[in-house]
């Protein structure tokens, strides 16, 4: 995530491999540091599992150590990261 190397539209129109880098709220490309900050069609998602006390800087939950595994559980369930779908059924749920 942290190289936006990931399948998330941005990044694929780059190599050619999507039509478009839009994201579906249609506001920006579709990024890692959007995701994780800007799109309103993930506030639910985020505010579930970021918590309330969220702070619109990507690059804090991409380095913090205790920050990181709530990230990844966040971005995939957002659905958008089909690729690693069997990850997420070894992953324990955060309360």
């Amino acid at each position: 995530m942290r190289t936006e190397k990931i399948g998330l539209h941005g990044y694929l129109f780059k190599i050619k491999r999507a039509d478009d880098p839009w994201c579906g709220c249609e506001q920006a490309y579709q990024t890692v540091r959007h995701i994780i900050e800007d799109c309103e069609c993930l506030i639910n998602t985020r505010y579930r599992y970021l918590g309330s006390e969220f702070v619109r800087d990507g690059r804090v939950y991409l380095s913090d150590p205790e920050l990181i595994p709530k990230t990844v559980t966040f971005m995939l369930a957002t659905g958008l990261l089909d690729q690693f779908a069997s990850y997420t059924k070894t992953l324990s749920p955060l309360e």
